[in-house]
């Protein structure tokens, strides 16, 4: 009977450590392919992207457009991109699967066949919109050229100028990703635990402007998009046809996948250091609102501050002080024909002028040259009209003297208003330092001036000797045992009149005491009521009466 449990354990190990190995072999194998598919994979991502290839050149920004349908606002972009060189920018279109832009769907030639031909049909707060992205991103990728990618909706217009535009983003080596900790929410899925840890959730807006490195990240992850495609989803909206099932499809957690993706693959990658975090695209119009009507629309803008990390992003290009903002969405087109009314993305004003005195000049040389040509008809005319024509040419001479004043006087008017710009930028910008060091030395007041004076107060004789005296009277009157019995007396509703050992003086001591305490008053702190718009260094001069050292002060306390 031994022999045969024996026999029967042998076969039991025997087979546990075959099915062991067999399990062992299988997980290699798996490994093995998994390793092969992913690098294989990855290199032929790089190679689609050109990643390997160094560009030299001129740089593009790459427009794209994310599109319900057709661009609305297509003649206001054709007056922004009538005003650029085409070597500086390329165009990519992502809109309903089938809809071609040609003559027949907008008014723009710029727009002719930019559409994606494997565009997909895309859903609001669905995981389809970053898909979108993504084969916008592909697209643009393609050409090495584009070193800037935009993100762009139906409703979005250039609030500047394209060769504003062009040099802002190409003056910054970031991408500009609105990004901040997403802690009111609560769309953080806890499933997502294993592959996105809560510290690296981020949220922002979906606007961005990245880089090239950065935009090929976006394009081609394989890591974090499948995540978010399974795990971040919207909840489903009410529907009254729907009855009880509503009460639990409202428990389903609910995720804005394209307010949450691209911030928070760059986090994954540490790239933020890398990141202006901030948005050049504008939305909050219900913030402005109540400033729209007295001031402007234009969101002139120079700092944006995020709430749940208490941080303030400023607006800087190449370390000057630039506005936050490009562009604007939610515009209608009456809208954009107001921005179009009032010029923005015209030239500047000293390029106007300049354009203006040209055609002035150009004008009076025409003239000239008309003149001249009728010089030569006129001598060539019959001798007895060689007298009218040596006239005219006298009144042509003396006409050519005339417009070559003109043309002096508008050289001298030009210089004289570019002079006056001159000056009246380096004026703005003084004034400018002055209010920025004006609002310096007034925050220094605010958080160490007085402050300082407080700490000052608190160990000063002035302060400390009648809070002691106060303190002496409330501690002899308090412990006096008529009050002590007249307060036990009180709490079982006996008059105090009749207890043994009540001292009515003992207590009128006491309210006397209480109310010259509160008629006390501080000569430091009356004189630092007049230290009101007086410098930090005005206010630390004031000093109390009698200043204790900080070892005196805490033992007199």
């Amino acid at each position: 009977n031994n022999n045969n449990k024996n026999n029967k354990l042998l076969v039991i190990w025997k087979v546990a450590v075959l099915l062991s190995f067999m399990f062992l072999v299988i997980a290699l194998v798996r490994i093995h392919f998994y390793y092969y598919y992913y690098h294989s994979s990855s290199q032929d991502d790089d190679d689609d992207v050109n990643v390997n290839v160094v560009f030299h050149g001129n740089p593009r920004l790459a427009f794209m457009f994310l599109l319900r349908r057709d661009l609305p606002l297509d003649f206001l972009w054709h007056h922004f991109f009538q005003n650029a060189d085409a070597a500086n920018y390329s165009i990519y279109i992502h809109s309903e699967p089938g809809f071609v832009f040609d003559e027949t769907t907008t008014r723009s030639s710029f727009f002719y066949g930019r559409q994606l031909s494997n565009s997909i049909k895309v859903g609001w707060g669905e995981s389809t919109m970053i898909e979108a992205e993504r084969l916008l991103l592909r697209a643009a990728l393609d050409n090495p050229a584009n070193q800037r990618f935009i993100l762009l909706s139906d409703s979005c217009v250039p609030v500047y100028n394209f060769s504003y535009i062009y040099n802002y983003l190409m003056g910054s080596s970031k991408s500009f990703v609105d990004s901040f900790l997403d802690m009111k929410e609560g769309r953080y899925n806890p499933r997502m635990s294993s592959a996105i840890p809560m510290r690296k959730w981020r949220k922002g807006s979906q606007w961005i402007a990245l880089v090239r490195s950065h935009a090929k990240l976006v394009a081609y992850d394989d890591v974090t998009f499948p995540v978010f495609k399974k795990l971040c989803k919207r909840r489903p909206p009410l529907d009254a046809s729907k009855g009880r099932q509503n009460l639990k499809l409202q428990k389903q957690h609910n995720c804005i996948p394209d307010e949450h993706y691209v911030q928070t693959l760059l986090a994954m990658n540490d790239l933020e250091g890398e990141l202006e975090r901030r948005t050049v695209t504008y939305t909050l119009w219900i913030q402005s609102a109540t400033n729209m009507e007295a001031q402007s629309w234009h969101p002139d803008i120079n700092h944006v501050y995020y709430e749940t990390e208490h941080r303030t992003e400023w607006c800087k290009s190449s370390a000057i002080s630039v506005p936050c903002f490009l562009f604007a969405r939610k515009f209608s087109r009456d809208g954009a024909m107001r921005l179009l009314s009032q010029g923005n993305f015209d030239a500047s004003a000293k390029e106007a002028l300049e354009k203006k005195h040209r055609l002035k000049i150009k004008s009076l040389c025409e003239e000239i040259k008309k003149a001249n040509n009728r010089i030569q008809k006129l001598k060539r005319s019959d001798r007895s009209s060689v007298k009218k024509g040596r006239e005219a040419v006298r009144a042509l001479a003396e006409s050519e003297v005339a417009h070559t004043k003109e043309i002096e006087s508008l050289r001298a008017a030009h210089d004289k208003a570019i002079e006056d710009l001159i000056i009246k930028h380096a004026s703005e910008k003084e004034e400018l330092a002055m209010a920025t060091e004006a609002a310096e030395e007034k925050d220094r007041v605010v958080t160490e001036g007085i402050p300082s004076v407080v700490q000052k107060l608190f160990k000063s004789v002035e302060f400390l000797q009648p809070l002691g005296d106060m303190e002496s009277l409330l501690w002899n009157s308090a412990f006096h045992d008529g009050i002590l019995a007249g307060y036990e007396a009180c709490k079982v509703g006996q008059p105090v009149e009749k207890v043994t050992g009540f001292d009515a003086d003992a207590q009128k001591t006491y309210e006397d005491g209480v109310r010259d305490w509160e008629k006390t008053s501080y000569p430091f702190v009356e004189g630092f009521k007049d230290l009101s718009g007086k410098s930090f260094a005005d206010i630390q001069a004031v000093q109390p009466i009698g200043l204790l050292s900080d070892s005196k002060a805490s033992a007199d306390n």
